[in-house]
């Protein structure tokens, strides 16, 4: 017994170090947060520490459940610990992001701070100020997609929570659903402001950096762990099956191949670019893609 409680301390902790690591990334801020909300949170999680422990599993990995609680008290304890920041500062950090997001998709980190202030029109001792260093600012992009990706995802995630709770979900709820979260990923990713997000991420996947990390735990693992439990849910197979993740990724993919293979696409189809219209052409098939793979799975005996 003594030790199955000491175990739990330790996940506890481990956790609060998390959530403390996870305020630091998510607001840029240099050096450790307030030391208010270092000695609030570790007796908060102290609290919710028996439902933290319980909802983790035996492997050390995070359920759904225990991910969203502490996306919560990420949120929590972040906004008592952001500094006040004024409507031209916040200005400027956002111009200065905009303009790291053009530069560093382009080049990498090998893209310099002088040509990311100039292209921001702000002074290179902006960035020093405001992020740090060049390092900093990579992880702040990283953070601002992170962000936006989960502002544009939000609701999906919420109907998923609500199917869950549910005994048995409704199978056209569910196809819905899918249906919904597809359309918003094709539709961002035919949008030509997206385009420097999707390089930078692109740069990520191929040679992954702390930075890919943080966007894969706060909001790529999440969703995808999410299209996974509604594609098993919906077709009756295990969502912590290899092959049902493969058949996720891949579902992933097709609509993926509109951004990383766009200019091939836009030669083959005569088109100049993409607008309203076509987008919702690409919908229309991916759609009838999804089904094909809903059906057919669903009919299909896993082996």
């Amino acid at each position: 017994m003594t030790d199955d409680k000491n175990h739990s301390v330790m996940k506890v902790r481990s956790v609060s170090a998390f959530v403390i690591e996870r305020i630091n990334i998510r607001h840029g801020i240099i050096g450790n947060i307030s030391s208010c909300c270092r000695s609030t949170l570790p007796r908060c999680l102290d609290r919710f520490g028996s439902l933290v422990t319980f909802s983790l599993s035996g492997a050390g990995q995070a359920s759904l459940s225990s991910i969203n609680l502490i996306n919560r008290l990420i949120n929590y304890f972040a906004a008592m610990n952001t500094p006040p920041t004024t409507s031209k500062g916040e200005q400027a950090k956002q111009q200065l992001i905009a303009a790291a997001l053009a530069q560093f998709g382009e080049y990498g980190l090998h893209a310099t701070t002088r040509d990311i202030a100039a292209q921001a029109g702000q002074n290179i001792a902006a960035i020093t100020y405001y992020f740090g260093s060049k390092e900093d600012l990579y992880l702040a992009c990283a953070q601002w997609i992170a962000d936006f990706i989960n502002k544009n995802f939000h609701p999906h995630v919420q109907a998923a929570e609500a199917l869950f709770v549910q005994p048995e979900p409704d199978k056209e709820e569910i196809r819905a659903l899918i249906h919904s979260a597809c359309r918003n990923m094709i539709t961002l990713l035919t949008r030509d402001e997206t385009l420097n997000l999707s390089k930078f991420i692109s740069r990520e996947q191929l040679s992954p950096t702390r930075a890919y990390q943080r966007v894969h735990d706060q909001v790529i693992a999440p969703m995808h762990s999410y299209l996974t439990a509604l594609l098993a849910a919906y077709t009756g197979r295990d969502a912590t099956d290899t092959e049902t993740i493969i058949h996720t990724h891949a579902l992933f993919g097709e609509i993926l191949a509109f951004r990383l293979g766009r200019e091939t696409f836009l030669l083959r189809a005569g088109w100049p670019q993409f607008d309203e219209e076509k987008t919702e052409q690409i919908y229309q098939v991916i759609t009838c893609h999804i089904d094909l793979i809903l059906q057919g799975l669903t009919h299909r005996s896993p082996e």
